[in-house]
């Protein structure tokens, strides 16, 4: 194991936790995953040859560590002014957010079974429902803040949906969020109850992987002996989770091959929604066989690399450290701001497998989740001063 790479992730995170005090920092879900997937990868094939990107690595967890330093000394500095909302003490216009969780996800699954029926429905929920789903879909935590059952029971019906109907990716934006706000709440990432919890989520996504795959084979009557199947689980997991390390090696070879427009894929596809035009921007990787691996997920690191080139990586990324750890210190000056933290948060977290903003409906949540926090605060302040003023 390289301690140049692992020892400063770990310091880095320590020190950051120490100083923002909010669980898993920005830095630690970003390259933690990544650094873990590396150091398994090299255990289980010496053929790798990963030390370009484990001086990537450090190069980034340096800027990441640097400019979250700078952003909390310029937050002490010049603090921003806004009214402070208790998490403890959210407003009712939660509750009606949690129906707009609900109500679209049920309508998206119901339209998609009846149109295509329950064996082809996985991954094929679209339309208007849908994009409203995505929209309020990181607030389906709510429950868990507001300490009420009945919103609990609808966390559970979307939930079983989520984890039966809907992708892969829509499952870990589910869960991931959940297990960071745990970690949220015991304000540090180093200690015993937060190794279980990761070991316990480490189990459960074996359990849906199984589960997945379990259905479809009985769906789809494929004849397996039980022993056959688990060692099909199992290589098939090694080969999901690590693939992105193989493949991130094979693109750093080659710098700017890639079509630059996919970095900022949503935005543009969105402008070209809006002008009426249908030439979406195709982000998806051709798949590529390296090493005895094929797959077309990469990374972010190497993604970006092979689309926009080294420097267009670096400015990619410190832009993301910006606006990340400028919404990390809004988190510390009002909890309202938790569930935009928590769902950037999971997309960083899955950075390590691909370049997750090249994709809408991860922007589309954390932009989405970002107005629609604005929305509440200016909801708030304009209600105090209307109460402030019958006071009066």
């Amino acid at each position: 194991m390289d301690f140049y790479l692992v020892g400063p992730i770990f310091i880095f995170s320590y020190l950051e936790n120490k100083l923002y005090k909010t669980g898993m920092t920005p830095l630690f879900v970003f390259l933690f995953p990544l650094t873990i997937a590396i150091v398994l990868a090299e255990l289980l094939d010496d053929s790798l040859n990963l030390q370009e990107y484990k001086i990537l690595i450090f190069n980034i967890s340096l800027i990441w560590f640097s400019l979250g330093v700078l952003m909390r000394l310029a937050f002490f500095l010049f603090p921003i002014k806004q009214k402070k909302i208790e998490i403890k003490n959210f407003p009712k216009i939660f509750s009606y957010i949690q129906v707009l969780v609900l109500i679209p996800l049920l309508i998206t699954t119901i339209k998609a079974i009846f149109l295509l029926g329950i064996a082809n429905i996985k991954g094929k929920g679209g339309g208007i429902f849908a994009h409203i789903y995505i929209l309020f879909s990181t607030f389906y935590l709510i429950p868990f803040y507001m300490k009420k059952k009945k919103f609990k029971k609808g966390y559970f019906i979307m939930t079983i949906m989520v984890l039966l109907l809907h992708p892969k990716y829509e499952t870990f934006l589910f869960l991931l969020p959940l297990f960071l706000y745990q970690t949220y709440k015991s304000k540090k990432i180093f200690k015993l109850k937060v190794f279980i919890v990761s070991l316990s989520i480490v189990l459960l996504m074996f359990i849906i992987f199984f589960l997945t795959y379990y259905l479809n084979f009985k769906i789809n009557k494929l004849d397996y002996q039980f022993s056959d199947f688990l060692t099909f689980i199992v290589e098939h997991i090694q080969h999901y989770f690590l693939s992105p390390v193989y493949i991130g090696e094979y693109l750093l070879k080659y710098e700017n091959f890639g079509n630059p427009e996919v970095a900022i894929a949503p935005f543009l596809n969105i402008i070209n929604l809006i002008q009426g035009e249908k030439n979406y921007i195709d982000i998806t990787l051709p798949f590529i066989n390296y090493l005895g691996v094929s797959s077309n997920v990469g990374g972010l690191i190497p993604e970006l690399i092979y689309s926009i080139g080294r420097s267009g990586m670096y400015i990619f990324i410190i832009i993301l450290a910006f606006y990340s750890y400028i919404l990390e210190n809004l988190l510390l000056r009002n909890e309202v701001w938790i569930f935009t933290s928590l769902i950037l948060k999971a997309s960083l977290f899955l950075c390590f497998f691909n370049n997750v903003f090249s994709l809408l409906g991860y922007v589309e949540r954390i932009l989405g989740t970002m107005f629609i926090t604005i929305f509440i605060i200016l909801y708030e302040k304009y209600n105090y001063k209307k109460s402030s003023r019958h006071i009066k």
